[in-house]
């Protein structure tokens, strides 16, 4: 009987396994990262006063954005990284947007009109009649619907004066012709 011996074992299959191995770690390892870092931070999107997160009460108390006579109805941090360097804050009497340490604001009674689209996100461009307007992009999954809606209520709760209908244009016109003035 003679000795054969075994033939040489291909080194394939240990190739292919380390190749998929090292894929995998590739791809889940930044995957599961993004997940715990996105799972155990603040929340992001829009906040009401009763569920913010404290990081954005003690940048809103540090940068002294908020009046003493405010009250804070809705917040949205529009940074990824929630760290309020860009926000859109809603009060009891302001909209306010901030960026970089800078703020534009309007007093709700000073909205001359607004408008919105729900495209990608939500965008809302308020405009004032003091010439203030401005414009905020909520990202898509960010509930931006519900700041529009609380900034709405706001708005539509100022006692606005009555607009004059035809009828009583009219009636004007005709008086002012009655008395020759």
């Amino acid at each position: 009987m003679s000795f054969q011996p075994d033939a040489p074992k291909s080194k394939v299959p240990l190739i292919i396994a380390i190749v998929i191995g090292g894929g995998l770690l590739f791809c889940c390892f930044p995957i599961g990262a993004f997940v715990f870092w996105a799972t155990t931070g603040p929340d992001g999107g829009v906040q009401f006063a009763n569920s913010m997160d404290q990081y954005a009460l003690d940048y809103l108390a540090e940068h002294q954005i908020l009046d003493a006579d405010e009250e804070l109805v809705a917040y949205y941090d529009a940074t990824i990284k929630l760290d309020s360097s860009e926000a859109a804050i809603l009060t009891d009497k302001r909209v306010i947007y901030h960026k970089n340490s800078n703020n534009t604001a309007l007093n709700l009674d000073d909205v001359d009109d607004w408008e919105w689209d729900e495209s990608f996100g939500v965008i809302l461009d308020i405009y004032g009649i003091n010439d203030v307007n401005i414009h905020i992009e909520f990202a898509p999954l960010n509930n931006g619907m519900s700041w529009v809606n609380a900034f709405e209520d706001l708005v539509y709760d100022i006692d606005l004066p009555p607009t004059p209908s035809a009828g009583d244009e009219a009636q004007g016109e005709q008086a002012q012709d009655e008395t020759g003035e």
